[in-house]
């Protein structure tokens, strides 16, 4: 979605007809047309990636090209071979995947997001004890009342249960950002008070 990887869309090529249907129109060498990045970037993404099959697709998001749109409502998003390859091995040296958390070389402090407090966490909100609507305190307050030991920082649960919502999906791990006051209607709040 970011460009790294030219994305293609696999179609039979199809027409509408005047009744508004699609019709497959006759077979011949089928090539996938590459879908350019403002349009890739349009798609609707699933959990933060592409479908295999773009989501609704409309002839905006496909920049008012007509056959574009058309490969988009029936195609099927695909990448080459060799590129994804060769992106794969480029991004995995890296040692940044979610799934390589244990395998990374640790400079400095370890880190108190050990694998039992993400194993807890997610204990927590599967028995339907804690969900992302309560605040990370609760959280905190659990994990210490379940004899956790070395239970972070409220900062630190916050990443971790956002990190964890990121690589499961569950939704149950996202949390609800809460709207703070703000500081004018404190401080008019204040002045009121000091006025009287």
């Amino acid at each position: 979605m970011k460009g790294k990887l030219a994305i293609y869309v696999f179609a039979k090529p199809q027409v509408r007809s005047e009744d508004h249907s699609l019709a497959v129109c006759s077979p011949e060498k089928i090539e996938p047309v590459a879908v350019p990045v403002p349009v890739v970037k349009r798609l609707i993404a699933s959990r933060g990636s592409l479908p295999d099959h773009p989501i609704r697709p409309s002839l905006k998001t496909a920049d008012g090209k007509e056959k574009l749109f058309a490969f988009l409502t029936v195609g099927l998003l695909v990448v080459r071979a060799s590129d994804f390859d060769g992106w794969y091995q480029s991004e995995r040296a890296k040692g940044r995947w979610p799934s390589q958390r244990l395998k990374l070389k640790i400079n400095g402090r370890p880190t108190k997001q050990t694998e039992s407090l993400r194993n807890a966490v997610l204990a927590l909100v599967h028995d339907n004890k804690w969900n992302g609507k309560d605040p990370i305190s609760a959280l905190h307050r659990l994990l210490v009342a379940s004899g956790h030991s070395e239970v972070p920082s409220q900062d630190t649960l916050a990443r971790l249960v956002d990190q964890l919502h990121r690589e499961t999906g569950e939704t149950r791990l996202l949390r609800v950002t809460r709207v703070r006051r703000k500081q004018t209607q404190v401080t008019s709040a204040l002045e009121r008070i000091t006025d009287s």
